[in-house]
């Protein structure tokens, strides 16, 4: 590889981790890793974390005749379009929101820096070399740590006026004054009922264990060999994220529902009871959408940023 092969860097930061990659303009991840998000030490410590991923990937680039034209930080939480930060976020990444992400970041490392919100990455990846390509009105989730959504058409993410377009995980699934808490702060919304933290909390509290190391890939296997309380939370969380994709789709009307995110490993003990509810709740004349995996996985995200900043050079 030389020179003539253009390559920037995506940052898709979480509040676990961090993955950061080395792409080059055919979506070919040529350098790929991933470390902790200190998300617990504050946000200089997550800056400093980005900055060193990004220095790290610029040495390699180096190594192999290349030189990097910028660096894309997809990010959780609300990035409005222009202003170099994330406009709000939960308390996976406390204080996030204060820091001039895009100034200090590009002042650190040297060359020109976007951010963008790691679902509306996740699209423009899937949508340039994935799941959405070819395919007009797309809606993509990611559904792990917390959920975020994003829409596009024909390969155009809407932002919407603030950046939010797509926030799915804060719709309001219930009003009861006793309902969970999100890590937004608000009650009632679908990233307290069915992100990750949230079942293996909901499956706690069924249980009344205080097991600290309890993640959804052991209450899957619980499920899976007969634990009827962890069945239960699994498919009763399958059956809700149902029923609000369906209604987003009678309001959006995708093509295509592309998924992200830790639950994709939950198989049969999840997606059935999603693709009953789904299809219970889409209204004629809207079909119900075909539902498909991010084909590139985890890279989704850091690869969509990175073409971001590509296009940001042109």
């Amino acid at each position: 590889m030389g020179a003539d092969r253009r390559v920037a860097i995506g940052l898709d930061l979480g509040g676990s981790k961090i993955a950061a990659g080395l792409v080059a303009a055919d979506g070919v991840v040529i350098e790929h890793s991933v470390r902790g998000t200190p998300a617990a030490e504050g946000p200089i410590a997550v800056l400093d974390a980005l900055v060193s991923a990004a220095v790290n990937l610029i040495d390699a680039a180096r190594l192999i005749g290349a030189a990097v034209e910028g660096v894309g930080v997809a990010s959780a939480g609300i990035v409005n379009p222009g202003s170099g930060r994330v406009a709000a976020v939960t308390d996976a990444l406390p204080g996030w929101s204060e820091i001039p992400v895009v100034s200090r970041l590009s002042a650190s490392v040297g060359i020109p820096v976007v951010l963008i919100n790691d679902v509306h990455a996740m699209a423009i990846g899937e949508g340039a070399f994935g799941a959405g390509r070819d395919v007009s009105d797309v809606l993509y989730l990611a559904v792990g740590t917390g959920i975020g959504g994003a829409i596009a058409r024909d390969g155009v993410v809407l932002e919407g006026s603030h950046g939010a377009a797509g926030d799915v995980g804060h719709v309001v699934v219930d009003i009861a004054a006793t309902a969970p808490l999100c890590g937004c702060g608000r009650r009632g919304h679908l990233e307290a009922y069915v992100s990750g933290p949230s079942l293996a909390r909901t499956y706690e509290e069924r249980v009344d264990s205080a097991d600290v190391n309890l993640d959804l890939r052991t209450i899957a296997d619980r499920a899976s060999s007969g634990d009827a309380d962890a069945a239960s939370v699994l498919s009763q969380g399958g059956t809700l994220l149902g029923r609000v994709i369906g209604g987003l789709t009678n309001l959006l009307d995708p093509d295509l529902v592309v998924f992200g995110g830790g639950l994709l490993a939950l198989g049969p003990l999840f997606w059935p009871f999603f693709e009953d509810a789904l299809g219970e709740e889409v209204r004629a004349p809207n079909a119900v959408p075909r539902c498909e995996p991010a084909l590139l996985g985890n890279e989704a995200a850091l690869v969509g940023a990175a073409m971001l900043a590509l296009r940001s050079s042109d």
